[in-house]
C-alpha cells in the first residue's frame, strides 16, 4: 500500500513511548465507480445557438438540489457528459435563452432570488458566483428568459409581501456583459397577478405570457423597457369561449411574422396567433389536443418552437394510453392551419415522459424533457433523468428512443464503515436509482487497487438515510433508517458472501439486495449506531417520547433477529438524548449520547452500559462530560481497557473537539475533558478508532469557507500525541461525514467530498487508511505482539507505568461490581495532566456503573485479564 507522509505532520511533537514518530495516511482513492445514469433530474430548459444547444435542468432533490447544463451537438452528441455545474448551493427552476452564439441560464436560488450565469459556447460558465437579477422580494420563482436584439429579458413571478400572496410578473433586462440593467424592476402586471410565465421575442419587442386563471394575458416590453400594456392587459386566452376550462402553463415563440401561444386546458391544449400589434388572429384558438373531459389525464408541460416555415408544440399526456405520460405533438402553419391530422409521437417510452420543452437550432427541433424509463418498480424510484430527442421540420423524429442528456455521476453520501479479518465494508445513501438507496463496497484489507464494484444493501419502498454498519468477522450488518408511511422505522440487512457480493456481470439496478428486516418502528431520522461483541450485534438509535427524544437499543443475534422486538430504553430522562454511539467491551456494549437533560449546561455527553443479557449497569448512566455550553455528536472506541470517548465541544464558543476516557465500569478517567483540536478553526463532527498503539481521532475543520479533515492521535493514557493536529484530507471540495473502522494495525477512513473534477461534479465518498511502520520493542514499550499500548496480561510493560488505566474488565469477587478502589491514581502516567484544562466537566470518577462480573458474560480477552 503506498503511503505519503501527511502534510503538515507533527515535526515537533514529545515522541512518547512506543509511539511511531511519523503519521501516515495513504493517497485517496474511489470507493466505486461513478454511475452516470441516476438521480433526481428534471424541469429541464433548452435554447439553440449556431454550433451547439444548452439544456439546463435540476438535479437533485431539496435540500441539495442544484441547476446543470450540457451542451448538444448538431449531430445530437452530448458534449458534456457529466454535465456542467451552474449554480453553486441549492436551486431549481431553470430557464436559458441564446443569443445566437452564447447562452444565458436563469434559476431560483436557495434564497428564493432570480440568478442568472452566461454560459459561452465553449461551456465555460462566465459568472462565478452568478448575477443576482434581484433582490429585496421575499419570494422569486419560475424565472423565465428570452434573448433580443442586444439584451435579454429575464421575467419571473415575485411575491412581495408573505409566501401566500398572490404575485405578479416582473421583469429586468440582462445585457452582454452581465449588467442588470432595470434597478427599478418592469412590473408587468401592477393591476393583478400572475403564474408561470413564458416569454418570447420578435418583430422588435419582446411579449410575456402569463396565467391569472381562468385566462392567459399578456404584456409586450420593447428594447428600451417601456411596458406598451400596463398591468398585463394584452388578453391572449382566445379558447376561454369554447373551452370551459382555465388556461394554464402558455409557451410563447415568434415564427418570422407573429407570436404563436400554446396553453392547456385541462386535458386539451390550444394554440393562438398574435401580431407584433397586440392583436389575437384566432379567437376561438386552434385545437391541438383534444381529449375526452371523462379521460381526466391533465396536460402539465408544453414545449414550443418555430422555425421560418411552421411552430412546433409539444406536450405530455396519456395519449396513446399506454402505461404513463408520453410527449406528443402537432405542426402549426404560418396560417394558423394544423399540419398534422395523427400526433407525432416523441416519446413513448415505459412509464412517464413530462416536463418538455423544445427549440430550434436552425435545422431541426430539439425536444428534451424529463424521463422515467429506467425507473425500479416501487414508489421509492419514482426518478427521472432528461432525454432528448431531434424532430424535423417534417414532423420526423430522428431518435425513435431519444437519446440520454443529463448524465451526471451518482451523489453519494453519509458513510459508514466496519471491519472483518481480510476485508472491510464501507456503506453509504446513494442516488443512482433516482430516490436515496444503501449500497456498499467490500474493500480488501490492504485497500489496494481502483474502485470497487458496489452493490445495493436495500431495494425498498421508501427513502433510505444514515447508514450505521458493524461486523461479526465474517458477515456485514448495516442498519439504516427507513421512511415509510409518512414515518420513518430502522431496519437492517445482513450481508452475507451468499448475498452481498457483486456479480460484476450485473448492471446495479439487477444486483439482488439482501433481506432487511425490522428492528424498531417510529424512529427519529437521526443516525443510529451499530456494535458487535460476543455472538450478538447491538443497535441504538433516537425516538421520541411524549417528554422529547430517548435513546434505545435492541440486541441483534448474528443470525439477524431480534431480541428486544420492543427494545431496551437505555435513556429517558427529562430533556432530550440523541444521537447514541457505541463501542464494545468484554462486559457488553458502550452507549454514548448527546444529552439534554441539564438545561444549566447545554446538551451533555453521558454514558451507559449493557451486558449481553440487555440489562443496563444499576446506576443507568454517568455524565462524561457537562461543562458549559453545548457537547454534541459523540463517538467512542475501546481500546483493550477503557473507551474514549470525542465529541464537539463548545465551552469555549466556537466548536473544539475534546475526549475522556471511561473504564468499562464506568468511571470518567478524564474528568476536566481532554482537548483535542482547540484552534481558530471550526472542528466539528470527530470520528475515532483504536489502532492496536493509539486512537485515532479525526475531525472536520472549517476555516476560510472551505472543509478539510484533520486529526490527531490519543494515547491509552489519556495523553495528546499530536498537539499541532495533522492533515488528512484537504482536497479541493468540502470534505465531510468521516467514518473510520480500524482493522490490524490499519485504520479505513470513509468520507464525503464534493469532487469538482470534470466527469464527477457531485459529492462523492471517498477512502483513505492511515498505517504506521512497525516498531521494534524496546525497553519503554509493550513487546510487540499485537496489543500495543495496553499492558500485558501478567504484569505492566518493563518501561511504562500502568498510566491512570482502570483495571481491564474483572470485577472484585466479593461483591461482583467495580469500586472506586479498582482504579488507580493517575499519578504515575506519561501523559499531559488532567488539571487546570478551560471549563472543566462536571462529572465524577469515583462512581461508575457497577456492572455484573464479568465471569457470568461470555466474552473474555487477554486484555480484560486484571493486571497484578
Amino acid at each position: 500500500m503506498g503511503v505519503c507522509a501527511c502534510r503538515d505532520g507533527p515535526a515537533d511533537e514529545r515522541r512518547a513511548p512506543g509511539v511511531v514518530r511519523r503519521a501516515l495516511v495513504s493517497a485517496e482513492r474511489e470507493v466505486d465507480a461513478p454511475v452516470y445514469s441516476g438521480g433526481w433530474q428534471y424541469d429541464p430548459a433548452v435554447a439553440c445557438g449556431s454550433s451547439a444547444c444548452l439544456v439546463v435542468w435540476t438535479h437533485g432533490l431539496w435540500p441539495s438540489q442544484t441547476v446543470r447544463a450540457a451542451r448538444i451537438g448538431a449531430d445530437a452528441r452530448v458534449l458534456d457528459p457529466a454535465g456542467i455545474p451552474l449554480t453553486p448551493g441549492q436551486a431549481s427552476s431553470p430557464g436559458v435563452a441564446c443569443d445566437g452564439t452564447d447562452f444565458l441560464a436563469v434559476w431560483r436560488s436557495a434564497g428564493t432570488e432570480a440568478r442568472a450565469a452566461r454560459v459561452v459556447a465553449s461551456g465555460v460558465v462566465l459568472d462565478t458566483p452568478p448575477i443576482t437579477v434581484a433582490s429585496g422580494q421575499s419570494l422569486q420563482f419560475e424565472p423565465r428568459v428570452a434573448y433580443g436584439a442586444s439584451e435579454y429579458l429575464v421575467v419571473w413571478n415575485a411575491c412581495t409581501s408573505s409566501p401566500g400572496c398572490w404575485p405578479s410578473v416582473i421583469g429586468a433586462r440582462i445585457v452582454a456583459d452581465g449588467g442588470v440593467l432595470d434597478s427599478a424592476l418592469l412590473d408587468l402586471t401592477p393591476d393583478g397577478g400572475g403564474m408561470r410565465p413564458s416569454v418570447g421575442y420578435g418583430g422588435g419587442q419582446f411579449v410575456i405570457a402569463f396565467e391569472p386563471p381562468p385566462d392567459v394575458y399578456g404584456a409586450r416590453v420593447l428594447p428600451n423597457g417601456a411596458v406598451p400594456d400596463p398591468g398585463g392587459t394584452l388578453a391572449i386566452s382566445a379558447p376561454a369561449g369554447t373551452v370551459a376550462r382555465w388556461q394554464e402553463r402558455p409557451e410563447v415563440t415568434f415564427d418570422g411574422t407573429n407570436f404563436v401561444l400554446a396553453a392547456s386546458s385541462g386535458e386539451n391544449v390550444h394554440g393562438a396567433r398574435l401580431t407584433p400589434s397586440g392583436q389575437v388572429l384566432d379567437a376561438q384558438g386552434i385545437p391541438l389536443r383534444q381529449n375526452p373531459v371523462s379521460i381526466a389525464i391533465p396536460t402539465f408541460d408544453i414545449g414550443l418552437a418555430s422555425s421560418s416555415t411552421e411552430t412546433l408544440a409539444i406536450w405530455d399526456g396519456d395519449d396513446l394510453r399506454t402505461s404513463g405520460y408520453d410527449v406528443m405533438g402537432k405542426r402549426l402553419a404560418a396560417d394558423g392551419g394544423v399540419l398534422d391530422q395523427q400526433l407525432i409521437a416523441v416519446s413513448a417510452e415505459p412509464f412517464h415522459q413530462g416536463s418538455c420543452k423544445l427549440a430550434f437550432d436552425g435545422i431541426h427541433y430539439l425536444a428534451v424533457w424529463a424521463d422515467q424509463r429506467s425507473r425500479r418498480a416501487g414508489p421509492a424510484h419514482l426518478h427521472f433523468t432528461i432525454f432528448g430527442a431531434r424532430v424535423t421540420s417534417a414532423g420526423t423524429v430522428l431518435e425513435s428512443r431519444g437519446f440520454p442528456i443529463a448524465s451526471a455521476a451518482n451523489e453519494e453520501r453519509s458513510p459508514a464503515i466496519s471491519a472483518a479479518p481480510g476485508e472491510h465494508l464501507i456503506a453509504w445513501v446513494d442516488d443512482r436509482t433516482g430516490g436515496n438507496d444503501i449500497f456498499a463496497v467490500r474493500v480488501p484489507g490492504e485497500a489496494d487497487g481502483g474502485p470497487s464494484l458496489a452493490f445495493p444493501v436495500t431495494d425498498l419502498a421508501g427513502a433510505e438515510s444514515h447508514p450505521s454498519a458493524a461486523s461479526d468477522g465474517t458477515n456485514h450488518l448495516v442498519a439504516f433508517v427507513q421512511e415509510r408511511d409518512g414515518g420513518f422505522d430502522l431496519s437492517a440487512a445482513l450481508v452475507a458472501p451468499s448475498t452481498g457480493l457483486p456479480d460484476a456481470s450485473l448492471p446495479d439496478a439487477a444486483m439482488p439486495a439482501p433481506p432487511a428486516f425490522l428492528v424498531a418502528q417510529g424512529v427519529e431520522p437521526l443516525p443510529p449506531s451499530l456494535a458487535h461483541a460476543g455472538a450478538s450485534y447491538f443497535a441504538a438509535w433516537t425516538i421520541r417520547s411524549d417528554a422529547g427524544l430517548d435513546v434505545r437499543g435492541a440486541r441483534i443475534p448474528d443470525a439477524g433477529t431480534i431480541l428486544d422486538p420492543y427494545g431496551i430504553t437505555i435513556s429517558a430522562d427529562p430533556g432530550d438524548q440523541s444521537l447514541p454511539s457505541l463501542s464494545a467491551d468484554p462486559m457488553g456494549f458502550f452507549a454514548v449520547w448527546q444529552d439534554g437533560r441539564n438545561l444549566s449546561t447545554g446538551s451533555d455527553i453521558r454514558a451507559a452500559h449493557i451486558d449481553f443479557a440487555g440489562k443496563l449497569a444499576p446506576s443507568a448512566s454517568v455524565s462524561v462530560c457537562s461543562a458549559t455550553g453545548d457537547q454534541r455528536v459523540p463517538k467512542a472506541a475501546y481500546d483493550g481497557a477503557n473507551h474514549l470517548v470525542v465529541w464537539e465541544d463548545q465551552r469555549s464558543g466556537d466548536p473544539d473537539v475534546y475526549g475522556a476516557r471511561v473504564s468499562p465500569g464506568g468511571i470518567v478517567l478524564d474528568p476536566s475533558g481532554i482537548p483535542i483540536a482547540t484552534g481558530s478553526a471550526i472542528q466539528r463532527r470527530p470520528a475515532v478508532a483504536f489502532d492496536q498503539s493509539a486512537f485515532l481521532v479525526i475531525w472536520e475543520e472549517e476555516a476560510d469557507g472551505g472543509g478539510d479533515l484533520h486529526g490527531a492521535r490519543v494515547s491509552p493514557a489519556g495523553q495528546l500525541l499530536d498537539p499541532k493536529p495533522f492533515a488528512v484530507s484537504t482536497e479541493a471540495g468540502a470534505e465531510g461525514s468521516v467514518a473510520l473502522a480500524a482493522g490490524g494495525a490499519a485504520v479505513f477512513i470513509a468520507y464525503q467530498r464534493f469532487d469538482g473534477s470534470t466527469d464527477l461534479r457531485t459529492t462523492r465518498l471517498k477512502m483513505r487508511t492511515w498505517g504506521r511502520p512497525v516498531t521494534p520493542p524496546d525497553a519503554g514499550s509493550p513487546d510487540g505482539g499485537g496489543d500495543s499500548g495496553v499492558a500485558d496480561a501478567g504484569a505492566p510493560d518493563a518501561g511504562r507505568p500502568d498510566a491512570g488505566a482502570s483495571d481491564a474488565g474483572t470485577a472484585d469477587a466479593a461483591d461482583g461490581s467495580f469500586d472506586a478502589g479498582d482504579v488507580p491514581v493517575d499519578t504515575g502516567d506519561a501523559g499531559q495532566p488532567e488539571v487546570g484544562k478551560p471549563g472543566g466537566c462536571s462529572c465524577s470518577s469515583a462512581t461508575g456503573f457497577a456492572l455484573l462480573a464479568l465471569s457470568v458474560l461470555p466474552l473474555a480477552t487477554k486484555r480484560s485479564a486484571r493486571r497484578k
